[in-house]
């Protein structure tokens, strides 16, 4: 299944602005640690039969942490660098933006993460950087485990499943998908010239960030306990809500709304979030949405078509068929 991820180029991308002090000496040694310890972040993918496979880089080409100096606009710069076929399968850089704030940026190939690691990830580069800085001259700092071994595909941890199961859930979906094809929208930015011409900022990924305090978070979340349903559902509801209002006419348009599933928590034993991997699926949903629908009963239908699924088990088996989706 991994095997699908090498064609998206997809990545996770996460940044943490940062205000004070910041040693980049420390968090460059921080970052090496972690990698050490994670082989997947310091690979490469190579054709392998039947696929591909994860290869070591050498050690002049494995990751480090990048420093640099910017602005406001360090956030769509990092953002709009790939991750170069053949190399690294994780990007680190701390941009200096001013006098005592910086940002950092940690992208990761999403062959070898998920939402899960990619911030446990995160979180444990901070925890290692507070243990070095607060190591005592003289004390020896902490010791990256060394040897890690490779993590097992995930597709090679789903429990056992009868073969005709599968392939009526195959046809289940293709029967839905055929049944209610889904409304595209389409971008706003320009494509009638070709990738490379014209001004390259054309074919740049564009953000609008919606930061959430501590105070709109809590009122999100009490929203949607008090609604009866997840803050995903919610979430969903808004942004398809969003979408609809940029299509034309006030009537019914059949949008798709895919949400992910996580099944470190549903594997036996379970996968720990600190294990780089892709331990995610999807449940993809065509739901009906017209001018006047109401975002919460939207959240409803949302939140409990992707319950019924999960207790049906349909994850298992969408990440059983994903090899044989593209076809």
């Amino acid at each position: 299944m991994e095997n699908l991820y090498v064609a998206q180029r997809s990545r996770a991308f996460l940044s943490c602005a940062l205000r004070g002090n910041v040693d980049p000496s420390v968090l460059a040694v921080a970052f090496d640690a972690l990698t050490t310890e994670h082989p997947t972040l310091r690979s490469r993918i190579v054709p392998a039969e039947g696929g591909h496979a994860l290869e070591l880089l050498p050690e002049d080409e494995r990751p480090r942490l990048i420093r640099k100096e910017g602005g406001d606009e360090a956030y769509i710069e990092e953002l709009n660098v790939p991750l170069p076929v053949g190399g690294p399968l994780s990007r680190a850089a701390l941009v200096t933006t001013g006098p005592d704030t910086h940002l950092l940026t940690v992208t990761i190939d999403h062959t070898v993460t998920d939402g899960h690691s990619a911030i446990t990830f995160m979180n444990a580069l901070w925890d290692r950087y507070g243990e070095l800085v607060a190591t005592v001259p003289g004390q020896n700092p902490p010791v990256p485990v060394a040897g890690a071994e490779w993590p097992s595909p995930v597709s090679e941890l789903l429990p056992p499943a009868d073969p005709e199961e599968t392939e009526k859930y195959l046809r289940r979906r293709i029967e839905e998908t055929d049944a209610h094809p889904v409304e595209l929208l389409a971008y706003d930015t320009p494509r009638d010239r070709p990738v490379g011409a014209g001004d390259p900022s054309e074919h740049r990924i564009e953000v609008r960030r919606l930061v959430l305090g501590a105070e709109e978070t809590t009122r999100l979340r009490s929203a949607a306990r008090d609604a009866g349903v997840s803050v995903h559902g919610l979430v969903a509801a808004a942004l398809m809500t969003a979408a609809r209002a940029r299509l034309d006419g006030d009537g019914p348009r059949v949008l798709g709304c895919m949400s992910p599933v996580d099944l470190r928590a549903r594997l036996t034993p379970p996968v720990s979030p600190s294990v780089m991997v892709a331990s995610v699926t999807s449940h993809l949903q065509a739901v009906p949405v017209g001018g006047e629908t109401d975002p919460l009963d939207l959240a409803r239908q949302i939140s409990t078509r992707l319950r019924e699924s999960v207790e049906r088990g349909d994850h298992f088996h969408e990440m059983r068929i994903m090899p044989r989706v593209p076809a």
